[in-house]
């Protein structure tokens, strides 16, 4: 709320960072026009990495609620004001009422609802055109994300509860000052301890931390190379490994397991192993394109067949196998990979499990 209000403010200053704000979020939005200039003018086209522009757009935004909030604390009655803060009471209104009858229609009609998703596939989608995978799988992924929608409506859940009751009460602690039913000193104390609540509440359930032990785990992967010096480079041709831990897609030190052992890129540095496959949000142009040739999935420069989610994996395989002269060529030892690999040119030193 705050932070909208901010850009009600006329003064210089804040304008300023309204304008530098909305800047910067157009620098994050995938395909947006500011990034494709930035690739075209000269120094600025050897930077990559455009969603680190978030780290700078919280900054802003910290700076943005600060002048709302002292603002608002003025209680300069306005229109403006007025609708904002009409409009807030409704926003957390609406959104508690749909939560409540969504779940309502998921405990009653949810198995329903799912049978019609799984139906609506067969008839429309599945036969329509040849898929790569058999009808189960597809029946598995929309269970998948049903559940995870189902999930996002659910007022017992953590993830929704906290969020949901955060904003009512901060829909209520406005209203109440703005009628000058509570006093600047208790609204001021008031603001401070929900924005401590909601961030107690909502951060930590929406990052999730891996076990303690994992923090001094060396893989296996990481111990041969240790012991094996050379350049190596982890296979990874776009997203393509995502078939191998999707079973720990809820299991995040599965994950951290999965991405230890096959060293995905940057996780070598951790092990001080030489490796060509990393990613830095400073990468230049030509380090991107010839991770992204070799099939790096962090690569911002994406490539035919690698990148495209319609290919199957054995085929990106293939064509990484082909590119084996410019391995050689780039010094590298070893390859790490998840997948199988033509054994003739490329023998086995070592499997990890």
């Amino acid at each position: 709320f705050f932070l909208i209000y901010a850009f009600t403010i006329h003064k210089r200053i804040v304008r300023f960072f309204s304008f530098f704000y909305l800047f910067v979020l157009l620098m994050v939005v995938n395909y947006s026009p500011i990034i494709w200039l930035f690739t075209k003018l000269p120094l600025l086209n050897y930077l990559r990495g455009a969603g680190r522009w978030m780290f700078l757009g919280g900054f802003l935004s910290a700076l943005l609620v600060a002048f709302g909030f002292d603002t608002f604390l003025e209680r300069a009655d306005s229109h403006l004001r007025t609708k904002l803060l009409n409009g807030f009471m409704w926003l957390a209104g609406i959104v508690s009422g749909t939560i409540l009858i969504a779940k309502i229609l998921i405990i009653f009609w949810g198995d329903t609802i799912l049978q019609w998703f799984h139906g609506y596939f067969d008839s429309y989608i599945y036969l329509s055109r040849p898929h790569l995978q058999p009808l189960q799988f597809y029946h598995d992924l929309i269970n998948r994300y049903y559940t995870q929608v189902a999930t996002l409506f659910d007022p017992l859940s953590p993830y929704v509860f906290f969020p949901v009751l955060s904003l009512c009460l901060a829909a209520i602690l406005l209203f109440r000052y703005a009628r000058g039913i509570s006093s600047r000193y208790f609204f001021i104390r008031a603001a401070i301890l929900l924005s401590v609540f909601n961030f107690v509440t909502v951060f930590l359930p929406f990052h999730p931390t891996f076990s303690r032990p994992l923090a001094d785990y060396i893989p296996s992967t990481a111990v041969f190379l240790q012991k094996n010096p050379g350049l190596s480079f982890s296979v990874f041709p776009g997203n393509a490994q995502a078939d191998f831990f999707r079973p720990y897609q809820d299991d995040i030190n599965g994950r951290v397991l999965f991405f230890y052992e096959a060293l995905q890129p940057n996780t070598n540095q951790r092990f001080s192993v030489s490796s060509l496959g990393y990613y830095d949000n400073l990468m230049n142009r030509r380090m991107a394109h010839l991770a992204g040739y070799l099939g790096n999935e962090k690569s911002v420069l994406k490539f035919p067949i690698l990148h495209d989610s319609k290919v199957l994996s054995k085929d990106k395989i293939a064509l990484v196998e082909s590119r084996k002269w410019l391995m050689d060529l780039l010094g590298i030892k070893y390859l790490v990979s998840v997948f199988p690999l033509n054994e003739k040119q490329f023998p086995k030193v070592f499997t990890s499990t």
